[in-house]
């Protein structure tokens, strides 16, 4: 048998998998921190870490 390789492939895909890993994360920082605005959910996002330094 002939084992097909294509190098070229490679590339694209990590493009493809890092903007899903983007997306995934994004998801799940608005949904921990739901805010209608940027300020407000940068603002959510410091106060959690400022909380979390504590432990």
């Amino acid at each position: 048998t002939v084992e097909r390789s294509d190098p070229t492939a490679l590339p694209a895909a990590g493009v493809v998998m890092e903007a899903v890993v983007a997306i995934v994360l994004a998801t799940e920082v608005l949904e921990k921190f739901s805010s209608d605005n940027l300020e407000e959910l940068k603002e959510a996002v410091q106060q959690y870490r400022n909380y979390v330094k504590g432990f």
